[in-house]
């Protein structure tokens, strides 16, 4: 009998590049594991990230450092922590979470914007806009 365990599965991008031929970065991620740890860092121009995470304790870190930044984030589970820095010039968000242990904590600056739903049990909540 064979036996396989996957205690945890993590995905880094990191995308530092701003020249001209890349103003467009994107980040489109979809995570159906149990476990999953999943960060994002872009650097640039013209950022975008869209997430989804189904699972069940899952982590979730996005970091977007630019002028045009997009991010649309859907996370299902049990230990969900959702943590975003958008810092940025035209920055938009749209975070959805259903879960039991939902945490998620935004800060955006510069011409933010923002929306979120959670449904869940333990829902906590912050968030720094300028």
């Amino acid at each position: 009998m064979r036996l396989v365990a996957v205690l945890i599965s993590a995905l880094m991008l990191v995308n530092t590049d701003t020249r001209a031929e890349n103003l467009a970065l994107q980040a489109m991620l979809e995570r159906k594991d149990m476990t999953s740890i999943l960060a994002i860092n872009q650097h640039g121009v013209a950022n975008n990230g869209t997430i989804s995470q189904a699972g069940y304790a899952n982590t979730l870190s996005l970091l977007q450092i630019g002028i045009a930044n997009d991010a649309e984030i859907e996370q299902n589970g049990t230990g969900n922590k959702i943590s975003v820095q958008q810092l940025g010039d035209e920055n938009r968000l749209q975070l959805l979470q259903h879960g039991t242990d939902n945490q998620i904590d935004i800060t955006q600056h510069g011409n933010t914007s923002f929306s979120i739903e959670q449904i869940g049990q333990g829902e906590i909540l912050s968030v720094t806009q300028y």
